[in-house]
């Protein structure tokens, strides 16, 4: 059509109203055109890379990174002056790989199969780390294996890009090293605890309500604004929820920090001010505390939730097989 600019996204919006009241009775959505959302990363001049007892320190023009050669975390992000990680982490530092999720009512027929599995606790140790510069840009790759009951069952490969104004570009791949291992799994994606401060969430996917890769048709694409505590659904038994897919870029702010995540192909994310362990342990609502931190998933994968819980598992386009390995990645650009 010639009203529409190809370069950009395009959809159709059908809403459908109650013609006495006014109240939205349903929506629809249409796409008329998707394209791989474009951003520029501002070079600077200075970048420059110290090693001293195993702890890599980049700095860049208004702030530094910096990693654990010991364990191949980002253990600091500073800019300008302000901590976007969480001033101390609840349970682990910097990025760190997500192959489950807080169980939810239709996980199960999964769930001891993830729990045999072990995805619930996988224990994270560094095979190799390695810092060097690349086109005037700082790269870490950390190579991490994951294991239970002592036995690797997958490898992970995050590779970290810093750019001399800061923008730090995070790229995933997981990689199935165990003829045991499960491959039917929850998700692959990263988590990570940031500065309690985040607190204003923008981004650009499915929402306002929150949704999943088979259940989203009542989520249409737009830009939707909320806050990380009203993203937290209160189900009455605690399981995952907050989810929002087809995201290609999500902004956090709060207090004097800021960050924009833009994502190279749509990812699907969720925010809270907890972690996914306590909320997978929980029992009762009550159960769930501010943990002083903000904790965000950034997902390559979920698997669908079907309706197992009284009907039929999820339909096998939304589930997983990790054999052919999962990738996750994105730019985060200071705000």
């Amino acid at each position: 059509h010639k009203d529409i600019d190809y370069s950009k996204d395009a959809h159709l919006n059908f809403i459908y109203t109650d013609l006495e009241t006014g109240r939205e009775l349903a929506v629809e959505q249409l796409p008329l055109n998707d394209v791989e959302y474009e951003y520029d990363i501002e070079i600077g001049s200075k970048i420059a890379a110290e090693v001293e007892n195993g702890i890599v320190t980049v700095k860049f023009e208004n702030g530094e990174c910096v990693f654990s050669g010991l364990t191949g975390e980002l253990t600091s992000y500073k800019v300008n002056g302000k901590e976007l990680l969480a001033q101390k982490a609840v349970e682990e530092n910097g990025f760190v790989p997500n192959l489950f999720r807080a169980l939810i009512d239709n996980d199960a027929r999964m769930r001891d199969t993830w729990r045999n599995g072990g995805l619930d606790r996988l224990k994270k140790t560094v095979k190799s780390f390695d810092a060097h510069i690349n086109d005037g840009e700082i790269e870490i790759v950390s190579v991490f294996s994951l294991k239970y009951n002592r036995k690797e069952l997958y490898e992970v490969k995050i590779t970290y890009t810093v750019s001399s104004l800061g923008a730090l570009e995070v790229k995933a791949g997981l990689k199935v090293t165990h003829e045991n291992a499960v491959l039917d799994i929850p998700r692959f994606g990263l988590t990570v605890e940031l500065n309690r401060a985040f607190e204003n969430v923008t981004y650009y996917g499915r929402g306002s309500a929150e949704n999943m890769p088979d259940f989203k048709a009542q989520s249409p694409m737009g830009i939707y604004t909320d806050t990380v505590d009203n993203m937290f659904e209160r189900y009455v038994y605690p399981q995952e929820s907050g989810m929002h897919c087809d995201v290609k870029w999500i902004e956090l702010s709060g207090d004097g920090v800021g960050l924009k995540i833009y994502a190279d192909t749509a990812l699907a994310f969720s925010v809270h001010h907890f972690t996914q362990n306590a909320l997978n342990s929980a029992q009762h609502q009550e159960d769930i505390k501010d943990m002083g931190i903000t904790f965000l998933t950034l997902d390559g994968f979920v698997r669908g939730i079907g309706s197992s819980s009284c009907g039929p598992d999820t339909r096998n386009e939304y589930k997983g097989d990790a054999s052919e390995g999962y990738e996750v990645s994105f730019t985060i650009i200071p705000q």
